[in-house]
């Protein structure tokens, strides 16, 4: 999904990582990740910000 629309948010970041197993080293590999792919994180869903449902 993130790599169609060029973002993801920290709610489905949250989904896909369980909080209780994640390291730090895992959260920065991850966002090194999202960032050379030109994947930026949201707040929220972008659609919203823009006013759409």
């Amino acid at each position: 999904m993130a790599e169609k629309t060029g973002y993801v948010t920290f709610h489905h970041l949250n989904e896909l990582i369980p909080s209780a197993k994640a390291e730090p080293e895992d959260i920065e590999a991850i966002l090194t990740a999202s960032s050379e792919r030109g994947i930026w994180i949201a707040e929220e869903w972008v659609g919203a910000l823009a006013g759409y449902d």
